[in-house]
């Protein structure tokens, strides 16, 4: 089913003019223009159109909710999962505050003094604000350092949608051809190869990215369940073979 722009505005309760924004950064572009040139908006559009509106609800500005939900690793799931446990935790912060208003106006009707600390608990975000930096602070530690990350945001924030696709086809290739290798050896001269073209992918597309860095993103798709999913669904044990097959390529000293 596809959707005007005017039918997306009224069912979001966002305005025209922001869709088209969103549309002219290249967050959100409408899957389908008719030949009469109208853009339509499909499905799969007003489900990233909600993770948008579900970021910025949290704080997160625009160029950092383009970063997170362009990437190839986003898991709509787990940031459904986040925005609830956010949500609930902004929930206790409402349910708090309306406790202090009444205790403040019961305190007033009988002429007493409030407890300091009653007085002000009820403004205590912090829980929030941990959730609300989550993927921020999920995002940093892909990359290792806050000048890759900045790098990184960079670069993606100028790429159109078919840059984006383009990007995401040779990461696609790059996987199958590892998972094609898997019964060669992680020492294999063309395992190797296609360790270089993933790190080369990285450079030319994200962020000057160091055999440390690499390393480092290496233990992460093992140990970040996620990830290891993301790898294992092309073929299972593809993220512990991509793991070593790095590791060794690391380890050379002709790749530093």
């Amino acid at each position: 089913m596809t959707y005007t722009i005017g039918k997306v505005a009224d069912m979001a309760h966002v305005s025209v003019r922001t869709l088209h924004y969103y549309d002219a950064i290249d967050l959100l572009n409408p899957s389908y223009e008719t030949a009469s040139g109208y853009r339509l908006y499909a499905d799969s559009d007003l489900e990233l159109l909600q993770q948008i509106l579900f970021f910025r609800s949290l704080g997160f500005p625009l160029a950092q909710i383009k970063t997170i939900v362009q990437d190839p690793a986003f898991d709509r799931r787990k940031a459904l999962e986040a925005h609830r446990t956010a949500l609930l935790e902004r929930r206790k912060v409402v349910e708090a505050l309306l406790v202090a208003v009444d205790h403040t106006i019961e305190a007033m009707d009988k002429g007493e003094t409030m407890d300091k600390k009653d007085m002000f608990d009820a403004f205590d975000e912090r829980a929030l604000e941990e959730h609300r930096t989550k993927y921020a602070d999920e995002a940093k530690q892909r990359w290792g350092t806050t000048d890759a990350y900045a790098e990184s945001q960079r670069r993606t924030s100028k790429y159109t949608k078919e840059d984006w696709k383009r990007i995401q086809q040779e990461a696609a290739q790059i996987d199958a051809d590892m998972a094609a290798l898997m019964d060669h050896k992680v020492t294999d001269p063309e395992v190797q190869d296609v360790v270089w073209r993933k790190h080369e992918h990285f450079n030319h597309n994200f962020y000057t990215c160091s055999v440390e860095m690499l390393a480092g993103l290496s233990e992460m798709w093992v140990s970040d369940a996620r990830f290891t999913a993301n790898y294992d669904k092309i073929k299972p044990g593809l993220a512990q073979f991509w793991h070593d097959a790095v590791q060794v390529y690391c380890m050379k000293s002709d790749r530093k």
